[in-house]
């Protein structure tokens, strides 16, 4: 079961079901005894299999913080976001809301430049 959640993607009860072959009303009580062992994430996301949005489950991936991953790609770089995201893994949508949180710590510039990786000439974000 850990297996199907290690890749950190969210998936719906039916989708690992389908996946594992574990019926789907023991899906929770599986996740119960995974949770013993591991953090199991339950947000109400789209699933990465079928796209519905509903609980998904997904294991917390302990390491290094999507904001720290930010700041390092941005630290003397000018980035548009495709490349930000490209650099880092973290997800657009949550790239956004890192930019805000460092917003009230450290100055986040949004320029129309290159881009330092792909040169590509658009909206850039670098901290100053």
């Amino acid at each position: 079961m850990t297996g199907v959640l290690a890749g950190g993607a969210p998936l719906c009860a039916e989708c690992i079901a389908m996946q594992t072959g574990i019926p789907q009303v023991e899906v929770p009580s599986v996740i119960e005894r995974a949770r013993k062992t591991s953090r199991v994430e339950t947000p109400y996301n789209p699933c990465s299999v079928c796209g519905t949005t509903r609980k998904v489950y997904q294991l917390h991936e302990p390491g290094v913080s999507h904001l720290r991953l930010v700041m390092l790609a941005l630290w003397n770089e000018r980035l548009c976001m495709t490349c930000l995201v490209a650099q880092t893994g973290v997800p657009a949508v949550r790239v956004g809301e890192l930019l805000t949180a460092l917003g009230r710590a450290l100055t986040v510039m949004r320029t129309v430049a290159p881009c330092e990786v792909c040169s590509t000439r658009g909206e850039v974000l670098a901290l100053v």
